[in-house]
């Protein structure tokens, strides 16, 4: 049976098990979800492929929760990945946390990331970008793309 004791047992005596114990519940959302949830605090050198082969899963808070826990790794390697979920996935709330997760690197190398998304048709996946970009702020290039959405047609994202 899962439980929070487990997975935090799990994770800190044979992480590379979580792979085994994802393929187990591979047919069960809610224990995805719940294995997803329950993970944590991340460590440096945690084995992140198993999280990586869930962003294709059909239940959206199983994407959502993998999207989630990428983020909290903050590997360089795993930005393009980011990326490419915000564009492509069907769930917004899924694309929503991607630039989140993007956004919590404060790392200038997701700037051009954050700044395409300033111009998405979805007010949410804005307003994550411009929480993105306000780690920025004082960079002129980044003041001058905020001050150009006082004008946007959507009231949140004007706010």
């Amino acid at each position: 049976m899962l439980t929070k004791e487990y997975i935090k047992e799990v994770k800190q005596n044979s992480p590379q098990e979580f792979g085994q114990l994802v393929q187990k519940n591979i047919n069960n959302s809610g224990n995805l979800i719940f294995i997803l949830e329950n993970l944590g605090k991340l460590p440096i050198s945690f084995d992140y492929q198993w999280i990586l082969n869930l962003i294709n899963y059909d239940n959206e808070q199983v994407r959502f929760w993998a999207v989630k826990n990428l983020g909290k790794l903050k590997l360089v390697e795993i930005i393009h990945q980011l990326e490419k979920i915000s564009i492509e996935d069907e769930s917004t709330l899924v694309r929503r946390e991607a630039i989140s997760s993007i956004g919590r690197f404060r790392d200038q190398n997701t700037q051009q990331i954050l700044l395409q998304h300033l111009h998405n048709d979805d007010p949410k996946i804005v307003n994550q970008a411009i929480r993105g970009l306000l780690t920025f702020k004082g960079d002129k290039k980044i003041d001058k793309a905020l001050k150009k959405l006082i004008n946007h047609d959507n009231e949140m994202v004007r706010d």
